[in-house]
């Protein structure tokens, strides 16, 4: 989360936003122990794309597609009761 505060990066901001809700979900929702918690998968996949047009000359026009993105984050807990309730 430090690195994501810092970061320069323009999605920086969306994906440290993603992970601090992810915790207060885990958190919330399902009781766990936030300091045990790590980061097990992250990717970025495709959603939808509007199509817009845009004006050209002599009436003409051009197809502008703008594409969203859907970020996913899986937390994992790493505790020591998480671990050996795994094994059993």
């Amino acid at each position: 989360m430090a690195e994501l505060e810092f970061s320069r990066k323009r999605a920086a901001i969306d994906v440290l936003k993603l992970l601090k809700s992810a915790v207060a979900n885990a958190d919330n929702n399902h009781g766990l122990d936030i300091d045990s918690l790590v980061v097990a998968e992250a990717h970025v996949g495709k959603n939808l794309v509007m199509k817009r047009m845009h004006a050209r000359a002599r009436g003409r026009g051009v197809r502008v597609n703008k594409p969203f993105s859907q970020l996913t984050i899986v937390l994992r807990d790493t505790s020591v009761a998480a671990l050996t309730s795994e094994a059993a």
